[in-house]
């Protein structure tokens, strides 16, 4: 198993898609379009290096990105000892306890069939992003892009019906009051 980007999460309010990158013959105009749209800001931990693999892989090029750790750390410089994961940034920030076991981190993400686990692991992940960016950007930033108003969902949609249009494996919407897919 090499290590090329096997999966791309995007998550837009309770909306997540989990693109199966590592199967795709191309990558379709709408998904291309939706990843360099300025209006639309990608977050995560350490996102810039996911971008670059993005980039280098698959030619695929986002123009905004924030790195909730680092927002985390300018707001709260002397909360942690360590180097804050996601799941010790989703408690603090926005009161998120995940789930994240070892057994599906670890799993085979460039199978040609994800199982619940990870499909519901890839969500989970996004979702806390996507909270956490919220908040952190509207409160640090004073950010009017893609997290506060509907058009960036609208966008996330769009991508989705078309993707699906083409048949790709790659939509499920998440419950977060549950943790769980719903479809």
């Amino acid at each position: 198993m090499d290590n090329t980007t096997a999966v791309l999460q995007l998550c837009v309010d309770t909306k997540c898609l989990i693109v199966q990158m590592f199967f795709m013959d191309y990558i379709p105009e709408s998904l291309k379009n939706f990843l360099s749209d300025p209006n639309v800001t990608f977050v995560g931990v350490e996102v810039a290096r996911d971008v670059a693999k993005l980039k280098n892989e698959y030619g695929l090029q986002c123009s905004s990105i924030a790195d909730v750790r680092d927002l985390t750390l300018k707001r709260w410089p002397y909360v942690f000892y360590r180097k804050p994961g996601l799941k010790d940034v989703a408690r603090l920030v926005v009161g998120l306890e995940m789930p994240k076991p070892k057994n599906v981190c670890r799993s085979d993400w460039q199978s040609r069939v994800l199982d619940d686990l990870q499909i519901e692991y890839a969500c989970i992940d996004a979702y806390a992003s996507f909270k956490i960016g919220h908040k952190l950007l509207k409160e640090i930033r004073g950010f009017q892009g893609l997290f506060c108003s509907t058009k960036g969902l609208y966008r996330l949609l769009e991508v989705w019906r078309l993707m699906c249009d083409l048949r790709f494996r790659i939509s499920w919407l998440f419950d977060p009051q549950l943790w769980k897919i719903i479809g």
